[in-house]
C-alpha cells in the first residue's frame, strides 16, 4: 500500500498517468484515433490508469475524512478540557481548513479517475459502433 502521508511523492508518482489521461483527452477530441485497434488499445490503457488511480482516490478520501474527524475530535476535547464553549461549526471548517491538501489531492485523483471513466465509455461507445458498422457491411456482402 503506498504512504498517503508524502502528498507530493504520491503526486509525483501519479503524474505520468495524469499526463496520459490528458494526453488521450486531447488525442480523442482531436480525432486521431480512427481504427477499433487503436480504440481497443486505448481502452486498454485507459483501464490500466483508472485501475491504478481508483485505489489511490479512495485511500485519500478515507484518510481525509479520518484526519477531519480527528483534528474535529481533539478541538472538541480541547475545549472541553479549557471549559470553554464548543461552537461545531467552527471547529468543522478549521477541521477542513488543516486538512485542505489531503482533499485537494483526493480531489486531483478523483478528477483524473472520472476523466478515465469518462474517456473508457467513449472508446466503449466507439467500438460498439464499429462494430455494429462491420457487421452491417458483412451483411451488405
Amino acid at each position: 500500500m503506498i504512504d498517503v502521508s508524502d502528498l507530493d511523492a504520491i503526486i509525483k508518482k501519479f503524474q505520468p498517468a495524469f499526463d496520459k489521461v490528458d494526453q488521450y483527452g486531447v488525442l480523442l477530441q482531436e480525432g486521431v484515433y480512427s481504427s477499433g485497434v487503436e480504440f481497443k488499445q486505448l481502452l486498454n490503457e485507459l483501464c490500466g490508469i483508472f485501475v491504478s488511480l481508483k485505489p489511490i482516490s479512495k485511500v485519500l478520501e478515507i484518510e481525509c475524512e479520518n484526519l477531519e474527524t480527528r483534528e474535529f475530535n481533539m478541538m472538541r476535547v480541547a475545549s472541553e478540557r479549557k471549559g470553554e464553549k464548543f461552537v461545531a461549526g467552527v471547529a468543522e471548517r478549521m477541521a477542513k481548513d488543516k486538512v485542505s491538501l489531503y482533499r485537494r489531492t483526493w480531489s486531483q485523483f478523483q478528477g483524473y479517475v472520472d476523466v478515465c471513466q469518462v474517456l473508457i465509455s467513449s472508446c466503449q461507445s466507439v467500438l460498439k459502433y464499429l462494430g455494429e458498422e462491420s457487421r452491417l457491411i458483412r451483411q451488405g456482402d
